[in-house]
């Protein structure tokens, strides 16, 4: 019988298979996110040259045309158009003015609910 080995152990030695590569595995993880940090374009974020006071923030809710306050989800169209859909029926926003489709104005609507 061989007598055990002393002395120091390598830092890659482990009793355990596999140890060592989750090991490296842990030190991969962190950096392949700063490599892709590193090589990210900047973000693009509101124009620091502005005033905050320059920005606009509008909500939209019944009062302003949507069948109801709730946006469940939405959709950017190619022509322009912002569509909401709601429990109560979607509509179509074109910058200015909400057009809703719902069970009542939409036959092919089979339930209101987007």
């Amino acid at each position: 019988m061989s007598a055990p080995r002393t002395g120091p152990r390598s830092w890659c030695f482990s009793a355990r298979p596999g140890a060592a590569g989750a090991r490296g595995s842990r030190l991969a993880a962190p950096l392949l996110v700063l490599g892709a940090l590193l090589l990210a374009p900047p973000a693009a974020g509101l124009d620091p040259k502005r005033a905050l006071t320059q920005y606009v923030h509008e909500s939209w809710n019944t009062a302003k045309g949507l069948p109801q306050s709730t946006g469940l989800s939405l959709a950017f169209t190619r022509d322009g158009f912002l569509w909401v859909g709601t429990e109560e029926g979607i509509a179509r926003f074109d910058g200015a003015t909400f057009t809703v489709h719902d069970r009542r104005n939409t036959p092919g609507l089979p339930h209101n609910l987007s």
